[in-house]
């Protein structure tokens, strides 16, 4: 039998079956189990349990660490990063996969400022939103826009 630190390393995308969810290995435990970035939570995961993200790109790409929040992703994908994310029409457990993902992009691309639309509503993907900035210190800080409160301005830092 082979071992287990062997098939992953530091920094592979994979596909945690468990969970449906796709996450970055951020470091190859001594019991042959994996800790597994998921944007806001990490999660720990023995091989047979994981599987080589398809999606992704094999090429050269940027990695980092913030918080315990592992970004890897294209160069290409880092430079197109767009000042602001609309959530209209997601619900909680979406918006939250898309904020986090934008929230990576603005990381890596260093960006100071951006804005979340996520509208009025029922209030839930707003508290979601705030809930997940929140975790990020990464985010220096975060307020409703005073002009429109459908919207939260961010600030990195």
């Amino acid at each position: 039998m082979t071992s287990d630190r062997s098939l992953f390393s530091k920094g592979d995308v994979v596909t945690v079956k468990s969970l449906g969810r796709s996450g970055v290995v951020i470091e190859t435990l001594s019991n042959g189990s994996y800790r597994i970035s998921l944007g806001a939570i990490t999660v720990s995961a023995k091989s047979g349990e994981l599987s080589l993200d398809p999606k992704v790109s094999t090429s050269p790409a940027v990695s980092g660490v913030t918080d315990k929040h592992v970004v890897r992703m294209t160069q290409t994908r880092a430079r197109s990063v767009r000042p602001a994310i609309d959530l209209h029409g997601f619900t909680v457990d979406q918006a939250t996969r898309a904020l986090e993902e934008w929230l990576n992009q603005m990381i890596l691309s260093d960006a100071k400022q951006g804005k979340v639309i996520h509208g009025l509503g029922s209030g839930r993907v707003q508290r979601a939103t705030h809930e997940t900035l929140a975790r990020y210190s990464a985010v220096r800080a975060f307020r409703i826009n005073d002009a429109n409160p459908g919207e939260t301005d961010v600030y990195l830092g």
